[in-house]
């Protein structure tokens, strides 16, 4: 398994760029914001544009290191739909941006993925389980089935922070628990990621 963090060591496939770019459009998020039960109003800042600039951030990096159109996502802290701390805290205009919007965008665009987080999915179209990765193991995740495991919401997110240390703050804590997290997940995703696999992370 191939360990990408903030994209370092990605292939930097153009090919991969130009599609992101032509598909994931202003009426594109529009149409997904809409089906995802939000209302839209037009002229108005609701936050689609950071919405827009982070979900083209995520796909670049998750289609340019998955070689195949058929490949396995997973994506590890994908957001939840309601009553989680970022979509009752952290929201921004009319959606909440610590929602499943990666998946949700993947998943409509036909990929196969599957998303994991602690927070309800209830209702959400694409396949996901409700763990907690600091304790729930990924056992139920067949040998070398996955070809790319995204977590580049995971380590940074305020609901870990709060399931660590009981807030949305003490920084020093956070940092050595997520570090923590992350030496939970390495060996169990050398097990699921085929050996030319990615992990890709944020923190």
């Amino acid at each position: 398994m191939i360990l990408s963090e903030c994209g370092e060591g990605l292939p930097n496939n153009l090919r991969v760029c130009e599609f992101v770019d032509s598909i994931l459009t202003e009426e594109f998020l529009r149409k997904l914001i809409r089906e995802s039960g939000y209302p839209v109003w037009e002229g108005e800042d609701n936050g689609e544009g950071l919405l827009l600039r982070t979900l083209n951030y995520q796909l670049k990096r998750v289609l340019c290191a998955l070689d195949i159109k058929d490949g396995k996502i997973l994506d590890l802290g994908c957001g939840a739909s309601r009553k989680n701390v970022e979509s009752m805290m952290f929201r921004k205009g009319s959606f909440g941006m610590y929602e499943p919007w990666l998946c949700r965008t993947l998943h409509k665009l036909g990929y196969n993925v599957l998303g994991i987080d602690i927070g309800e999915q209830k209702d959400e179209k694409f396949p996901h389980v409700r763990l907690n990765l600091l304790e729930d193991k990924l056992d139920f995740i067949e040998t070398g089935s996955v070809d790319v495991a995204n977590a580049t919401m995971l380590f940074t997110s305020p609901e870990l922070r709060r399931q660590i240390t009981g807030e949305e703050s003490a920084e020093n804590a956070w940092l050595a628990h997520s570090e923590k997290l992350k030496a939970i997940l390495l060996p169990q995703l050398e097990r699921i990621v085929q050996p030319k696999g990615y992990f890709v992370y944020y923190r």
